[in-house]
């Protein structure tokens, strides 16, 4: 079984600065992960915060950077655009519109750790501790 879920940018960044659960899991074949445009527009730009807080150097930020995003559908804004005007009614903030609208378009839940972000009722939200528990373990 699949589950299917939109990343925001916390996420992914999360995943990418730190080995451990939330790579784990964004990197897990029964999960089919999408995202904005966007995604890449905030990673571009906290790419070398990313790199000096982690300690990884830039290299390492660009492999990880690679490694995570080889997991996500990155999705071109004409695909969710009908749903931006409704998005931006429900998201917290503008900056997350573009994951609610895709959200919407694809109808997944949203991935996010943002408490913020499930105060609506529209769009459903799950944080990573919600999202490993839903899965059965991985065979080795």
């Amino acid at each position: 079984m699949t589950m299917e879920f939109v990343v925001d940018t916390n996420i992914a960044i999360a995943a990418i600065i730190r080995r451990g659960g939330t790579r784990f899991l964004m990197l897990r074949p029964d999960l089919e992960l999408a995202s904005p445009q966007r995604l890449l527009e905030e990673l571009e730009k906290y790419e070398q915060e990313m790199a000096e807080k982690s300690g990884l150097g830039i290299e390492n930020v660009e492999k990880a950077i690679a490694l995570v995003l080889s997991n996500i559908r990155i999705v071109k804004r004409e695909e969710y655009a009908m749903h931006e005007q409704r998005a931006q009614a429900l998201a917290p903030d503008k900056d997350d519109a573009p994951f609610f609208a895709l959200a919407l378009a694809l109808d997944y839940p949203i991935w996010s750790n943002e408490k913020r972000l499930k105060r609506q009722g529209e769009v459903k939200v799950y944080c990573t501790g919600e999202i490993a528990s839903l899965l059965p373990p991985e065979s080795a």
